[in-house]
Order: C-alpha cells, then structure tokens, then sequence
C-alpha cells in the first residue's frame, strides 16, 4: 500500500515539474489571455551606453553599442558634441542642405534651390540648357565663357594669350603698346593696332577708297578731274575722290608743256624733259 503511494506521488512530481518548465519557456505572461507574443517597437530604445528594441513586457533584441555622438543608429547624444557642418552642399529636387560631418543626421542651411541648374549648391533637374554670355570672365591666368543663367557653368576655358591678351583683353598693367604704323580696318572703319590687339585712333572711313587707310567696297568708280596734276616731269590726273587714284599719266611735252601747262621757265636742252617719249623742241 505504501509502494504504490509513493507511485502516486512521485508521478504528480514529475507531472509538477513539467508544468512549471512549460511556464517558464513561454516567457512573461499576460493576466488576461494567458500567453504573451512579443512585439518589438520599430524605434529604438537607448541608455547611455547601448541601443535596442524593446518590447512592451521589457524583453529586448538587437542590443548595441552607440556607433558616435550623436550615435548614427539611434540618435542618441551625450550632449557633448559640437556639430561641425560640411562645405559641400547636399541636395533634393526641391532644396539643399549642410550635413554634420559626423554623419550623425544633424542638418542647417535648409533653402529652396534658386534656379536650373541652382546657384548655390549647383543642383540641375537636367532639363536646363546653357546659354553662354559672349562676354569673356578671367582671372589672373585664364579666361572663359559663363552660363547666362548664373548657374556656374562655364566654357572655352584657356589661358591668356598675350599681355593685354588678345582674347579677353587682362592686363596685369605692366605691358606698354606699341602702335603700328600701318593702318588696319573693316568694312566701316580703321585703326592702328597693338601686337596685344588694343587699337588707336579709331575713325570710320574718309569716303570710298578711304582717303586715310586706303579701304575700298570694290563699289567705287572713279571720276577723274578735268584739271592736270603734274611734277617736273609728268603730268596726270586724280580722281575727284582723293583716293589716290592717277589716269592718263604722260611725261610733259615741252616747256611750258602743251597739255598741262607745266614750265620751268628756262627750256635747258637735254632736260629731263628731252627724254620724254612725247618730246619735241
């Protein structure tokens, strides 16, 4: 009798002992329904030292230490930390931005870009097209073109050539010019130019040829005067254009001469006279 009490109560032992080690594997327990499942917040939990996810019933996973300060993960700050915000500008499609170079999510400077592509931190939608001024921006060396829209867009970059340079006109004030004697010019005026390329007096031509430089359209027709013009051998006449134009040039015939009346008042034979092809004494 007593064998088989001791049966009995050593199975209800055993049976015990199952019961609590069941409870114990199915964690906390929840008074209402009897079983907890559980739920792990999507923001992170921290203490000064570590970060995680916790559930409501205090059970915690993915348990780590802080990666800086602020911590990248979670954002936690020990309050010590002076931000230090990056030069280089990041950027959306709608504004930009100065980041922490902790990486620590820390942002200032929040604006709206200001044009396509943006003046200030150069963002660009891809749609803009850049035109060009025809007017050349250089510095001490180079010179270039730049997007009219301001953007920071620039072209045609290279170096001076010459000192005033020929391309863009920098001088650094110590080149002396040197005219040329010999005239330059265009369809409408003339100059006289520097090496460099900077010009003097500029005027617009005198008539066609120009009485000045010499330029002719090709559209003049001469018209010659009526009166001799003549040395002290021959004698022609110019056109009414000053231009320089000479026709009918003749060496004189006698003394005075029988066309243009030239004389020298005393007739010296064998003159230079005499040895005009149309002499006669």
């Amino acid at each position: 009798m007593n064998t088989n009490k001791t049966i009995v109560c050593g199975f209800f032992a055993v049976i015990l002992s199952l019961a609590f080690t069941a409870l114990s594997l199915t964690g906390c327990s929840d008074p209402n329904d009897g079983g907890h499942t559980h739920s792990y917040g999507a923001t992170w939990a921290y203490n000064a030292t570590q970060h995680y996810k916790e559930c409501s019933c205090g059970s915690k996973i993915d348990v780590e230490k802080h990666t800086g300060d602020p911590c990248t993960v979670c954002g936690y700050t020990s309050g010590l930390h002076i931000h230090s915000y990056s030069a280089t500008w990041t950027y959306n499609a709608t504004q930009h931005w100065r980041e922490c170079t902790a990486n620590d999510g820390a942002k200032t400077d929040f604006a709206y870009h200001t044009g396509d592509p943006c003046t200030v931190c150069g963002y660009t939608n891809g749609l803009h097209i850049h035109s060009y001024s025809a007017t050349w921006t250089y510095n001490a060396a180079q010179h270039w073109h730049e997007c009219t829209a301001n953007d920071g867009a620039k072209t045609d970059f290279a170096y001076h050539s010459g000192d005033p340079c020929t391309v863009c006109g920098y001088t650094n004030g110590l080149h002396i010019h040197s005219y040329s004697a010999t005239w330059t010019y265009d369809a409408t005026q003339h100059w006289r130019e520097c090496e460099c390329g900077d010009k003097t007096a500029i005027a617009y031509h005198t008539g066609d040829p120009c009485t000045v430089c010499g330029y002719t359209s090709g559209l003049h027709v001469h018209s010659y005067s009526a009166t001799w013009t003549y040395d002290a051998t021959q004698h022609w006449r110019e056109c009414t254009a000053n231009d320089g134009a000479k026709t009918d040039f003749a060496y004189h015939t006698s003394d005075p001469c029988t066309v243009c009346g030239c004389s020298t008042n005393v007739y010296i034979a064998g003159s230079s006279y005499s040895n005009g092809p149309n002499f006669t004494a």
